[in-house]
């Protein structure tokens, strides 16, 4: 549960579990978070998922008379609605309010029609129109205010916030650096910082997409450090970067998946950081039953090979197996790479020592 104004946390992995029944039963929805935490991404991935469409309204950049539009007919004032709203298909579809409650006071009022009367000046929306808002946190300094009680008790209200392995989940789904998301499982912390400090760079699960699509755009490490301090802070960088020093020391998956057992005893990364970028570059790689097959049995020999004796040797080699589960899933080769004789060999006994693992090749 959250301590924000009595409204449960949500990751946004958690709130497409959600939404659809919602949207079954029209029941309206509020999601509060923090900037750049993912609400909009999250509602067109739920479009795409229902394989609907969406409309999405700025809500801080209107005016109330951009939702209805008077005119004179035979001397009389009339009113029609604006296209976005006209428009709207008859089939199901999502119309989105974002930033609610920093919009001026009778943009809201407007907004409090549609969310609550599923109607506004008489015209009433099609009856397959689900209405969502959201808006920022009031104590993120980001310009948002409360609700009125009025609305606030016909909504139903979560906080979407940043949980990091789900965001990881989702990174690996959306082709995010292996290198960002190594970073942010072995520092959880800096997913996402506290809006409140006095600074003017924060960082979200936005900008490390954003620093994902910049590390994939340039090898340039002077370029690169400058752009990312622009996105995530100078102090983060700092840090980010000699993460970075240490990943660029481990050599490229192709040579890790064709060397010898001689050779790859002398190719262990010798830190845990370097180990999870190892794990997620094999993930990005893996698409087939072979590649993940020896990628799984790479990644165990290779901590079996390590003689660094404070590596959690069966933690990471449970996070490998369960990391290249999900490739399985993806390419649909689970069978095959089970009936592999390495796997056999290699992979079956840490899945029994682990029970952690035994519901995941039932």
């Amino acid at each position: 549960m959250s301590d924000y104004y009595n409204i449960p946390e949500i990751s946004c992995n958690e709130l497409l579990n959600v939404l659809p029944t919602l949207m079954e039963l029209g029941l309206p929805a509020f999601l509060s978070g923090s900037v750049g935490i993912g609400k909009s991404d999250t509602i067109n991935q739920f479009a795409e998922m229902m394989g609907c469409k969406v409309v999405t309204r700025m809500l801080s950049q209107m005016q109330a008379c951009d939702f209805m539009i008077p005119f004179v007919h035979n001397g009389e004032t009339k009113w029609a609605l604006a296209d976005f709203l006209a428009n709207l298909p008859d089939e199901k579809c999502i119309l989105f309010l974002d930033e609610l409650n920093t919009a001026p006071l009778d943009v809201q009022v407007v907004s409090y029609q549609l969310l609550l009367s599923h109607s506004i000046g008489g015209f009433d929306l099609p009856k397959e129109t689900y209405v969502v808002a959201a808006g920022n946190k009031i104590t993120d300094n980001a310009l948002g205010g409360s609700l009125n009680t009025a609305l606030s008790d016909r909504l139903v209200h979560f906080n979407v916030v940043s949980k990091p392995d789900a965001w990881i989940n989702w990174a690996m789904e959306n082709n995010v650096h292996p290198w960002v998301i190594a970073f942010i499982k072995t520092k959880p912390q800096y997913l996402a910082s506290d809006l409140t400090k006095d600074v003017l760079v924060h960082t979200s699960p936005r900008s490390w997409f954003r620093v994902s699509q910049v590390l994939k755009a340039t090898t340039n490490m002077e370029a690169l450090e400058l752009i990312v301090s622009g996105i995530i802070g100078t102090e983060l960088t700092g840090i980010f970067s000699s993460t970075l020093k240490q990943l660029d020391n481990l050599h490229s998956v192709e040579d890790y998946l064709k060397a010898s057992d001689d050779k790859l005893r002398g190719m262990v990364p010798g830190t845990i950081t370097s180990f999870y970028g190892l794990i997620f570059s094999f993930a990005s790689y893996a698409k087939d039953s072979k590649t993940i097959t020896k990628a799984l049995i790479t990644l165990v020999k290779l901590l079996d090979f390590s003689k660094n004796k404070g590596f959690p040797k069966m933690e990471l080699k449970i996070v490998s197996i369960q990391v290249l589960r999900k490739n399985m899933e993806s390419y649909k080769c689970t069978t095959e790479v089970v009936k592999n004789a390495d796997f056999a060999k290699y992979i079956i006994p840490v899945i029994n020592t682990a029970p952690s693992l035994s519901d995941l090749f039932k």
